[in-house]
């Protein structure tokens, strides 16, 4: 069975600033995989303890993932320092059925590097497991035009939330976040559409790992079905 999502939040920057925070409304699970994606106008970095970097892209501005298994008294608040006083946003989520490390199973990035109004998460190579959580993950900034926000994306990814931080120029950056229950092993990607074209988007996709006791639970279940069909 694929991950269960528990909860996801964004935070925002409202004026120049050195970090972007993000508060889950509950304390996490112990066990449950954490996931924060940020776009800023520099160079990002995760504040809190215990994360580890996934994928990550730059072209001025920067779209990044790291991930967590929350420990025993997981802080709420969600931290990421920017590289100096400009502009971020910043998504959270937490699941559940996945497995206890290692979770992260295969990533990539995409950056189209101009003006224009799609843009890819880029591909991953063939996930290890058929049950699986893709999350893909864009980011861009307000150089000199409209912000947009994000229309559409393909392949059947579901958006869970998208926000934009606020002040004017390179201050406003935007994050969208889509994830996508996989039932099959594959390579991975989604591209989103934005209302206009924007310059410098960014897209990540990382996809994780179901818990093995899941899917033991789900070829249980089959062999019985099957064993009581045949008697």
């Amino acid at each position: 069975m694929p991950l269960t999502k528990v909860q996801s939040t964004t935070g925002i920057t409202t004026a120049n600033a050195t970090s972007v925070t993000a508060t889950y409304s509950g304390t996490p699970t112990s066990g449950n995989l954490l996931v924060a994606i940020a776009s800023g106008d520099d160079t990002l970095t995760m504040n809190n303890s215990g994360w580890t970097a996934g994928p990550t892209v730059s072209n001025y501005n920067t779209l990044s993932l790291w991930w967590k298994i929350a420990g025993a008294g997981e802080p709420t608040a969600i931290k990421v320092n920017i590289g100096s006083s400009t502009g971020g946003s910043l998504w959270i989520g937490e699941y559940s059925g996945n497995v206890s490390s290692a979770a992260l199973d295969k990533s990539s990035t995409g950056n189209p590097g101009s003006f224009t109004a799609t843009c890819t998460s880029g591909t991953t190579a063939t996930t290890t497991q058929a049950d699986e959580l893709a999350i893909a993950g864009f980011g861009w900034g307000n150089y000199g035009g409209d912000i947009g926000t994000a229309s559409s994306y393909s392949n059947s990814f579901v958006q869970d939330a998208q926000a934009a931080s606020t002040g004017s120029g390179n201050n406003i950056q935007h994050v969208a976040v889509a994830t996508l229950a996989l039932a099959a092993t594959g390579a991975e990607t989604s591209t989103v559409t934005i209302s206009t074209s924007v310059q410098r988007p960014l897209g990540l996709i990382a996809t994780f790992k179901a818990s093995a006791a899941r899917q033991s639970l789900v070829f249980r279940n089959r062999y019985q079905c099957n064993t009581q069909l045949r008697m």
